[in-house]
């Protein structure tokens, strides 16, 4: 696995980096679980963050708690062109009325949210990145 902090600044800056976001409810003991994996455009991992939650929530604030976590990661690292893929609809739907996007949105050169299709294949490669 790549290692964000070996990357210089100036290099990060300037490198496209893809996000897949996802989420499950029930998954370990009725426990929630979400999970992110950032890539370069080469598809070699930067990162990878799974977290298992302390209760069982509904799908959609799992979801956003995703997003909310990979967006945070980006900022920390300075990471200024992300594509997010997720294969939730209300994700793809409500990125842009987020607080901690709207509050931090001039610090992306590019960033897109990206709804994967109903295509098995598009869903398995986008869900089998984020829980790797």
């Amino acid at each position: 696995m790549g290692n964000i902090h070996s990357t210089s600044l100036a290099q990060r800056r300037m490198q496209m980096y893809r996000a897949y976001i996802d989420g499950t409810s029930q998954s370990v003991g009725k426990r929630s679980a979400l999970a992110f994996t950032i890539t370069d455009c080469k598809d070699n991992i930067e990162y990878q963050h799974y977290e298992l939650l302390d209760c069982n929530r509904n799908y959609a604030v799992i979801e956003m708690m995703a997003f909310n976590k990979m967006l945070e990661w980006a900022l920390e690292n300075k990471i200024n062109k992300v594509i997010v893929y997720t294969d939730s609809k209300y994700v793809y739907t409500n990125w842009r009325n987020n607080r901690l996007y709207s509050l931090n949105r001039n610090k992306f050169k590019v960033f897109n949210v990206r709804l994967l299709g109903n295509s098995k294949k598009e869903s398995n490669s986008g869900r089998n990145l984020a829980y790797a």
